[in-house]
């Protein structure tokens, strides 16, 4: 019986060499005589009193050297506290016996398979019995940089959060960039514009509510006077757009060639409107749009129509938003309202005695002043870029 007894005694120590590494055979056996020591002295212990004490004691003990040196670093602290739990619970059985034999079943659970890049790929059995203080100690091999975390609708693009709904540089999806500085709508690009190229003038009419400074694309300087300045209270696109107090505000280019519209030369003058009054003019009269009483739009083309004060209607345009477009084709001049079609004449502008253009207003006369906001005015020169109905822009114009 007592025979009996070490030899079990003698199994369950060697099971715990085994478990710390303290058993193996050539040269794969671990250098790790501490754990072996230790594992003679549980057996000793054990021998003299297996009581509960005791084998927590011996067992504590042997447990203090069971270190898993995991490659790359890969601490693995749990298997003193697996072990001892094991034990502990046996020996509840009330005899070293069975503590032995309880370890003996447990070991496969325990065992720890450690690949050199991986960590511990640990059991169920054994990660249940690991404390939430026993912390893994990763080499940097195994951390994992998952990047930023973004909070909806924004999502990683390189190292950063974006709304691929309005960012421009990734718009509908990551690194997908809007030519041209155009403006990212719903995850969709404006396309480019075909005839950038001709676009003598172009005023988005954005920045800070208040401003008075209108930047052109292509560069040319415009003045604003008399009070026009930029507005956040309403805008067709980009949030802001130019304001008209109808007492003599109004933008002035310097006189250039590309705003002399006598000839031949193809042109197209486009903007959206949003109040009544002049909505621009050159040479004085010589070319002009207005709308006035009952919301009509009148033009002026000098030598063409009779002036009268008043010129010829040429539609009607709604209260709100609304795009209107003037072309020439080299014969012929058209006017559009939101795409419509509204007015035509055939022949040419006379030529102008001076080359600047008033947006807003006009030089003397009885044509009343803007009175309202305008958005993204264009000018475009050797292209009439409407010559039929069309949709009406539904973004900004492209600057490119």
């Amino acid at each position: 019986m007592m025979e009996t007894g070490r030899s079990a005694r003698l199994g369950f120590a060697l099971v715990i060499a085994a478990l710390t590494g303290g058993v193996g055979c050539g040269d794969d056996a671990p250098a790790n005589g501490g754990a072996v020591n230790n594992a003679d002295a549980a057996l000793d212990a054990a021998s003299d009193a297996p009581s509960q004490d005791v084998v927590d004691s011996a067992l504590a003990d042997a447990a203090g050297d069971i270190a898993v040196d995991v490659q790359n670093d890969v601490t693995v602290d749990a298997t003193v506290d697996v072990a001892t739990d094991v034990a502990r619970e046996a020996a509840a059985d009330g005899s070293v016996d069975a503590a032995a034999e309880a370890t003996v079943d447990a070991s496969p659970d325990v065992a720890v398979d450690v690949s050199p890049d991986v960590a511990a790929d640990v059991s169920p059995d054994v990660a249940a019995d690991v404390s939430p203080d026993v912390a893994a100690d990763v080499s940097p091999d195994v951390a994992v940089d998952a990047g930023p975390v973004c909070v909806s609708p924004r999502v990683v693009c390189g190292d950063r959060c974006v709304d691929v709904a309005t960012d421009d540089a990734n718009c509908g999806a990551c690194g997908r960039v809007c030519a041209g500085g155009g403006r990212c709508a719903a995850g969709v690009c404006p396309p480019a514009d075909p005839n950038f190229s001709g676009v003598a003038l172009l005023l988005h009419m954005n920045g800070a509510s208040g401003s008075t400074t209108f930047t052109d694309v292509r560069g040319h300087v415009v003045t604003a006077a008399d009070g026009a300045q930029i507005s956040t209270t309403a805008s067709r696109f980009g949030g802001a757009s130019g304001y008209f107090d109808g007492m003599g505000a109004n933008l002035t280019t310097a006189p250039l060639p590309e705003f002399d519209f006598s000839g031949a030369a193809p042109f197209t003058i486009e903007t959206w409107v949003n109040g009544t009054g002049t909505v621009f003019s050159c040479d004085s009269y010589g070319l002009l749009m207005s709308i006035k009483e009952g919301r009509t739009l009148y033009v002026w083309i000098n030598g063409l129509l009779p002036w009268d004060f008043v010129g010829t209607a040429a539609g009607t345009v709604p209260v709100g938003w609304h795009h209107v477009a003037l072309t020439y084709d080299a014969t012929t001049y058209r006017v559009f309202i939101d795409g419509a079609q509204t007015f035509a004449v055939a022949g040419r502008l006379a030529a102008q005695s001076n080359s600047y253009l008033i947006i807003g207003g006009y030089q003397g006369g009885t044509q009343p002043w803007f009175d309202g906001y305008l958005d993204d005015f264009r000018v475009t020169r050797g292209v009439a870029r409407y010559v039929s109905p069309f949709a009406a822009p539904t973004a900004a114009f492209p600057d490119l």
